[in-house]
């Protein structure tokens, strides 16, 4: 059930203004630390955005390395609060998942980012910042693309969807076009807010107070390198902590690599999916182009949506930014 709190932010949520050309970004490292290769495709990031008229700041410790963190838990916050704080910071993109944003839940300045919101973008292990903003806040960011991940060469398609989302576009889309193949798992027509992300990030959230209510959502799941018996293990965490009945649909995006269960144990991806979300009778899509593939669109955490599956459609119905 909602609690009062989960409804008021529900009704209340926050979004930051939109995005314009000349407009300063901020980038951060709040989770995996960046390796050569990473930092020269961060320095390609940074040129692509002076490019296109951007005023480009980066993270004093953005580029830090502790173990297999950039930087210590308080660096990594530091950068993220230093840019919450800047009133000249529009908009912040993460370099990189990997792992580390849920050290740092419990280091943030959620009071400056209620007073300056921001958008921000990343995601992978950025859900854990993305899931927390919003069950603090009901502040809306956007899962696209990383600066030291494709942001420098993006897909045209991947490039147009997130610049367009920041710009205040409300896109319909539809299976099929582009080749977007999705598969229907269950049929039928639902709408809520859309929230979620990376699904191992999603589970490790679950009793913690940065876990979104998901009463009335439509679930967006992915991952990458996953187990299909981890799979299937995450998605039972879910229905025990009664978030599959909550929710009103799940939008699958893509699970990239996923490596199989032992040929004496046929179960596939699809078994899987099928077993927990079917019996839901809640309209349920999977291969959304969106994850970690090259080709994706860009979706606002904490946005009213519409799915159809019936007809092989999401539609955005209100802008995630201001």
């Amino acid at each position: 059930m909602m609690t009062a709190t989960a409804r008021h932010i529900r009704e209340q949520s926050i979004k930051p203004p939109r995005l314009y050309a000349g407009d300063a970004i901020g980038i951060i490292s709040p989770a995996g630390v960046l390796d050569d290769a990473r930092r020269s495709r961060l320095d390609l990031a940074l040129a692509h955005l002076r490019r296109l008229g951007y005023a480009v700041f980066e993270g004093a410790f953005a580029r830090e390395r502790r173990g297999y963190f950039a930087g210590a838990d308080e660096k990594r916050a530091q950068d993220l609060n230093d840019m919450l704080r800047n009133p000249d910071i529009k908009a912040l993109f993460c370099s990189r998942g990997g792992y580390g944003s849920a050290r740092i839940l419990d280091k943030i300045d959620y009071a400056a980012a209620r007073e300056c919101p921001k958008i921000i973008v990343g995601y992978s292990d950025v859900t854990a910042l993305s899931l927390a903003l919003w069950a603090k806040l009901g502040l809306v960011t956007f899962s696209g693309p990383m600066a030291a991940i494709e942001l420098f060469d993006m897909h045209r398609r991947t490039a147009d969807s997130l610049w367009r989302l920041l710009a205040g576009a409300t896109p319909t889309w539809r299976a099929g076009v582009h080749g977007n193949a999705w598969e229907k798992i269950s049929l039928g027509v639902a709408e809520g807010i859309l929230l979620g992300g990376c699904l191992s990030v999603v589970a490790s959230l679950i009793g913690t107070p940065y876990c979104p209510d998901f009463s009335g959502a439509i679930l967006l799941l992915e991952d990458i390198g996953e187990h299909l018996y981890r799979i299937d293990r995450l998605f039972s965490q879910l229905k025990n902590a009664g978030i599959l009945d909550a929710v009103h649909g799940i939008v699958l995006g893509h699970f990239v690599d996923i490596i199989p269960d032992s040929s004496d144990n046929p179960v596939d991806f699809i078994d899987i999916i099928s077993y927990y979300c079917a019996p839901l009778e809640i309209p349920v899509i999977c291969n959304f182009p969106y994850g970690h593939i090259p080709i994706k669109y860009t979706l606002p955490m904490g946005c009213r949506v519409r799915l159809n599956a019936d007809a092989g459609v999401l539609k955005l119905l209100e802008p995630g930014v201001k």
